[in-house]
C-alpha cells in the first residue's frame, strides 16, 4: 500500500534524516544538493518567509520517494516586482544548482499521487521544479504526467553545467584543451615551483574561519560579489556558507583551494568532494592578481588533482552555467530545464501561464521571421 505524508515542520524533516541518506544513497542521481544535509542548512538560513511542504512517500511502510518542496509568495513578471502569487516549488536558489524527486526506482503511481495530494494543497498557482536535469527520469515523468492530464506546463531549457569525466586519463584530457590553457598551465606549475605562488587546499582546522575570513574579502572583490551574487555579498550568505565549510569539514567533504601571491589570497575554489564528484561551488580571484591568472592556477591544480590515480573522483562538475571560461576546460554539458506546471480549473493559473508562455511565444515568432 502505498500512502503519503506532508511534512510541515524542521523537526519533521530532521526526522527523516536516516531514511533520507538512504533513499538518496540508491537513487541514480546521489547529488549534493539533495542530501538532507544542504537541505536542511539552506533552510535554515534561507526559510524565513516560506512554509515546508516536504512530500514523503511510503510503501509498505518503507520510504521510497521525496519530494523537497516549499511554499511562498514569489514574483511572477520580473519588471513588476511586487506583483507576487504564491507557488509550490523545490527547496533551493541559486546557490543549489540541482533539484530532483528523490526517488530510487520512480513509478508513475508515485507521481500521480504526489499531484493529487498537491492539488488538495490550498492557495498555489504553480508547481515550479527547478533546475532539473532534462535526461532525469523525473523530467520525463512531468511530461507524461503533463501531457496524459491535458495540464498547463512550460519545461523551459535552463542552465547547461560543464563537467569533466577523469575516466579520460589526464594526457588525453589536456590533449584536448587550447594550447593557451595548456601554456597558462605549465606556468602555474613553474610559478608554484620557483614560489611565485602557493597553492593549497584547506579541509578543516582550527584555523578555518579565519581563512573564510580572507576568501568572503576575495568574493567581494571579485565580479559576482559586485553583482551581489557572490557569497559574500549579504550576512545570511556569510553565515551560510561558513556553516557549509564547517560542515564540509565535519564530514569530510570540503575542499577549500586558496592561491596565494606574496602572501596574499589571489583567487579562491569553494568546492565539495561529495560521492567521488568536485563540486566547484564557488569561485572568485582578486583583480589585482590578473595578470598572474591565479584562477587558472587554482583550477589547473585542482582539476589535475582529481586525475590522480588514488583520488577516487570520477567527475569535475563545474556547475551553473556554460560560462566561456568553463567551455575552455570541456565541451561536455548537462542540459538543465526549469519545470513549471499551473494549477488545473484555475483562471488566475491559466492567466499566470500566459504571463510566462506569451513572451517565449513571442521569441519563437521573431526567429521564424528572422530566417
Amino acid at each position: 500500500m502505498v500512502n503519503l505524508h506532508e511534512v510541515t515542520t524542521v523537526e519533521g524533516v530532521s526526522s527523516l534524516a536516516d531514511e533520507w541518506g538512504h533513499v538518496l544513497s540508491e537513487s541514480s542521481d546521489r547529488c549534493l544538493f539533495l542530501t538532507h544535509d544542504w537541505i536542511s542548512l539552506w533552510w535554515k538560513h534561507f526559510g524565513t518567509g516560506r512554509q515546508l511542504r516536504v512530500i514523503a512517500v511510503r510503501e509498505s511502510g518503507k520510504l521510497v520517494a521525496i519530494l523537497p518542496l516549499m511554499s511562498f509568495r514569489t514574483p511572477v513578471f520580473r519588471p513588476v516586482s511586487w506583483f507576487k502569487v504564491r507557488a509550490l516549488q523545490t527547496i533551493g536558489d541559486y546557490h543549489s544548482n540541482r533539484v530532483d524527486l528523490i526517488c530510487p526506482d520512480l513509478q508513475p503511481r508515485y507521481l500521480e499521487l504526489i499531484w493529487e495530494r498537491l492539488l488538495q494543497l490550498p492557495g498555489w498557482y504553480f508547481l515550479r521544479i527547478y533546475p532539473l536535469l532534462e535526461s532525469s527520469q523525473t523530467c520525463t515523468a512531468l511530461r507524461q504526467l503533463a501531457e496524459g492530464r491535458g495540464l498547463q506546463a512550460m519545461f523551459i531549457p535552463s542552465q547547461s553545467s560543464p563537467y569533466i569525466n577523469t575516466s579520460l586519463g589526464w594526457d588525453k584530457f589536456v590533449s584536448g584543451i587550447s594550447r593557451e590553457y595548456r601554456r597558462k598551465g605549465r606556468r602555474a606549475e613553474r610559478d608554484v615551483a620557483q614560489e611565485a605562488c602557493t597553492y593549497r587546499v584547506v579541509r578543516g582546522g582550527s584555523q578555518l574561519d579565519e581563512e573564510l575570513d580572507k576568501v568572503f574579502a576575495v568574493d567581494a572583490k571579485g565580479w559576482a560579489g559586485r553583482e551581489g551574487t557572490g557569497i559574500s555579498s549579504t550576512a545570511e550568505l556569510r553565515a551560510f556558507y561558513r556553516e557549509l565549510a564547517h560542515l564540509g569539514a565535519r564530514k569530510g567533504w570540503l575542499s577549500l583551494a586558496l592561491v596565494e601571491i606574496k602572501g596574499e589570497l589571489a583567487a579562491y575554489q569553494f568546492n565539495f568532494n561529495y560521492n567521488r564528484k568536485i563540486y566547484n561551488l564557488k569561485v572568485a580571484y582578486d583583480p589585482r592578481f590578473r595578470r598572474s591568472s591565479p584562477g587558472h592556477v587554482a583550477s589547473w591544480f585542482g582539476i589535475s588533482n582529481a586525475f590522480e590515480p588514488g583520488a577516487g573522483i570520477d567527475e569535475w562538475d563545474f556547475l551553473g552555467d556554460q560560462d566561456p571560461y568553463k567551455l575552455e576546460w570541456t565541451q561536455t554539458i548537462r542540459s538543465h530545464v526549469k519545470v513549471c506546471i499551473y494549477r488545473p480549473n484555475s483562471l488566475y493559473a491559466r492567466f499566470l501561464y500566459w504571463l510566462d508562455a506569451a513572451p517565449a511565444e513571442w521569441v519563437r515568432h521573431r526567429v521564424r521571421r528572422s530566417r
